[in-house]
């Protein structure tokens, strides 16, 4: 007796990466997730630490835009830092979007659904002339 159906027409479900990652590296992320979202002035080495990202701009980006449960306003004002660094990843965040084929006002909606854009001009304007660039 075949169990098997081989004319099936159910589509085969793959598990997305979530699936894979650990308990443990669920909680962790979880934690670090957290301080972020409370605005722990040494976020970047808890994040470096816990592992999940590298010191550097390309890789800071990558963990702003893929990491969920990020708190949009808090990536705003991580994006909107003035040292080198921030404004290192507020470039690489930038220019990790990729906006080909859309329209002026569809590809500015796709970006700043992303994060909350702080109200300061300066901060507003250094963000934008970046996005512009791209």
């Amino acid at each position: 007796n075949n169990n098997v159906n081989e004319n099936t027409d159910e589509a085969l479900v793959l598990p997305n990466k979530e699936t894979f990652i650990s308990k443990e590296k669920k909680l962790e992320r979880a934690k670090v997730v957290a301080k972020f979202n409370l605005g722990a002035k040494d976020i970047i080495d808890i994040i470096v630490d816990a592992g999940f990202a590298e010191k550097t701009p390309e890789s800071f980006a990558a963990f702003l835009r893929n990491t969920p449960g990020l708190d949009k306003v808090m990536i705003g004002q991580f994006l909107a830092g003035s040292k080198p660094f921030y404004v290192a990843v507020m470039k690489s965040y930038i220019e990790s979007f990729d906006f080909v084929g859309m329209y002026f006002d569809e590809s500015l909606r796709h970006f700043l659904n992303s994060f909350w854009l702080a109200g300061e001009a300066q901060v507003v304007d250094r963000i934008l002339e970046k996005w512009g660039e791209v």
